[in-house]
């Protein structure tokens, strides 16, 4: 074969399958303890503890807070506060998917 095995890279999607439920655009990132947390607006589904979201990486909500409250959902146009069970690579302005 020339030039080789010429593979690209793919963000990691381990633990994700099948079509996204949502939208969520992040508006900043903060730490809490070890874990990150995601600030910012649901643009698309519904969003709620045990999603996976995508986008360089993969990440799992454990908790979910709206105006400093615990909520067991949230839909598109609310703002809320997504902590996650592990790190992502997460930026400022960006979108990820949701996945159930």
């Amino acid at each position: 074969m020339l030039g080789g095995d010429e593979r690209k890279e793919e963000p990691s999607t381990q633990g994700v399958s099948g079509k996204p439920i949502g939208k969520f655009r992040v508006d900043s990132v903060l730490r809490v303890f070890t874990r990150p947390v995601l600030i910012g607006e649901v643009l698309e589904g519904t969003v709620y503890p045990g999603c996976k979201l995508k986008g360089r990486g993969t990440g799992k909500i454990v908790r979910m807070e709206q105006e400093r409250r615990e909520v067991e959902f949230a839909a598109s146009g609310d703002r809320v506060a997504l902590m996650l069970e592990n790190g992502m690579s997460v930026e400022e302005g960006d979108v990820l998917e949701i996945y159930p």
